[in-house]
């Protein structure tokens, strides 16, 4: 069975770009829910063919008791659509048992949001010093502020990304390589 995990990772990483810490998490979901498998059946080499949809439901209320975040079992049940879905794109299983299993619901928070007051504070931290750490420190907190970049995207950048001349950042952005051209605030030019 972890044989076909395995390829199903490689299909993820090589076929679709997923990032590392994607893979690495479908890989830990998929290996706790295959050691649910084994010790709900009693069997270490139950196939994926004889998985229903009643044992996964059991597996989700499990989790649920366990007082998973929902959140992280939403991510585990992604997990286990998707590589039914490719063990049935495969023609490993005939019949997909989640094709007609719901996604748990997501609580989705507000994000909280920064004062005035704090902002400033935020941006005046690397402040006082010339020390090359403080100037980077004082350059990336105005390019994350001034450009709404995640830091994944600012952390991913190169010198030509960037073009002062212009007041622009050439953003790359996940698995698909969208490219996108932000203006850059005059004070984040400066601290660059």
């Amino acid at each position: 069975m972890q044989d076909k995990v395995e390829s199903f990772l490689d299909f993820l990483r090589v076929e679709k770009g997923y990032s590392n810490n994607t893979i690495a998490a479908y890989s830990n979901d998929l290996a706790q829910f295959l050691e649910h498998l084994q010790e709900e059946t009693g069997n270490p080499r139950v196939q994926w063919s004889d998985i229903s949809k009643s044992m996964i439901i059991d597996y989700i209320l499990e989790l649920k008791e366990k007082e998973y975040a929902s959140s992280t079992v939403a991510r585990k049940v992604a997990a286990i659509k998707s590589f039914f879905h490719y063990l049935t794109s495969e023609e490993i299983v005939e019949d997909d048992p989640t094709a007609t299993l719901d996604s748990p619901k997501v609580k989705k928070r507000l994000p909280v949001t920064l004062s005035y007051d704090e902002v400033n504070r935020l941006l005046a931290q690397p402040a006082g010093s010339d020390a090359p750490k403080s100037l980077r420190d004082k350059s990336l907190l105005e390019l994350l502020y001034a450009t709404g970049m995640r830091v994944t995207e600012i952390v991913s950048l190169n010198l030509e990304d960037i073009n002062l001349a212009s007041a622009t950042v050439r953003v790359t952005r996940g698995k698909g390589g969208k490219e996108r051209i932000i203006p850059i605030h005059n004070h984040a030019v400066e601290a660059l």
